[in-house]
């Protein structure tokens, strides 16, 4: 078998890196309007690009990559000025440099879920930096932004039952705006994901080195933020003169240590249907109703909490996605 390092996918010699390119290229400039639906066609056109030609694939997604976010800057600049040039030109470079990113190291084999949870912190930062840098342009910060925002939607709540819900549920996201970042961040890789993993479905080898959900197992110290979160809103709520800053901070810590095991929980249970050889409408299904139980009853975060003490997979407790240290231990 050739070596994925000098020939992505075995491929690289009989087929043109074209097609790959257009992808990149059309997926760029989706991003003038979705940045979701740019990482899914510019990770499937990165993927494509790299696992043709490895060497010629990565220069020529780069390089339309980058066409991309000129054209886009450029076109925004004409129009709008020096800010909304550089807006625009940001905006198309986050989703590109995803997917060029994710593309080549699942073209290349060496896409893991370290590597995701890693590209998902990135984007959450670079999403947050950017979004503080706007807004010091504008002459203030992302969080009163961000407050001003939800007033204005609650201002703006036409009957009394939607201003209820408005003013149950804006509140909570004048707190939690980091975890909404990470939830976009998480969403953008994942849709890189999902094209890389349409583009090299066709390779055997590949495929099979491809980060798998089923896969997914947190070290403990989730668990600890959880708990560490979980005292500090307690302390918030019942000591006087407490910083609203430890409230938020303690309430953050909670929802992505709950995301983490709820995802984790998913783990489990597509391990177990893979175990048992369920269909994919089957496991859809079963998914489906899982993520409502979660939302509901919280089900999934108590497997997965259970699981990263437990280990019910046999996995190692490392975290990693490294081929020795995700598979099940045989004992």
């Amino acid at each position: 078998m050739e070596d994925l390092s000098t020939n992505a996918g075995g491929g690289g010699q009989r087929k043109g890196v074209l097609p790959g390119i257009v992808w990149c290229l059309a997926g760029g400039f989706c991003a003038a309007f979705s940045p979701i639906l740019a990482a899914l066609v510019s990770g499937y056109g990165a993927a494509v690009s790299v696992e043709r030609a490895n060497a010629r694939g990565q220069r020529g997604s780069a390089a339309a990559f980058a066409t991309v976010v000129l054209v886009l800057g450029a076109y925004s600049f004409f129009s709008g000025g020096v800010v909304a040039g550089l807006d625009a030109a940001v905006n198309a470079a986050i989703p590109c440099l995803v997917a060029w990113v994710v593309g080549v190291l699942a073209a290349t084999g060496r896409l893991g879920l370290r590597g995701v949870g890693i590209a998902i912190a990135a984007v959450t930062v670079f999403l947050v930096a950017v979004g503080e840098a706007e807004c010091l342009v504008a002459g203030s910060h992302l969080p009163d932004v961000i407050e001003k925002t939800v007033g204005s939607l609650q201002a703006g709540a036409s009957s009394i039952r939607a201003q209820s819900q408005v003013n149950a549920l804006l509140p909570m996201l004048v707190s939690l705006w980091p975890t909404c970042f990470l939830v976009l961040g998480g969403v953008i890789v994942a849709c890189t994901l999902a094209g890389a993993w349409q583009a090299v479905k066709g390779n055997e080898d590949l495929l099979a080195k491809m980060p798998r959900l089923r896969e997914l197992h947190f070290p403990t110290w989730v668990n600890t933020a959880a708990l560490v979160g979980l005292f500090g809103l307690v302390v918030s709520r019942l000591v006087a003169g407490t910083p609203e800053l430890l409230a938020m901070a303690s309430l953050n810590v909670v929802m992505i240590a709950r995301l983490a095991v709820a995802a984790e929980g998913i783990a489990v249970l597509l391990w177990f249907l893979h175990q048992k050889k369920a269909g994919p409408m089957f496991s859809f299904a079963a998914v489906a109703v899982a993520v409502y139980a979660e939302t509901s009853f919280y089900v999934m975060s108590v497997v997965g909490f259970l699981d990263v003490l437990a280990d019910f997979r046999h996995m190692y407790d490392d975290g990693s996605r490294d081929r020795k240290g995700s598979q099940p231990v045989n004992k």
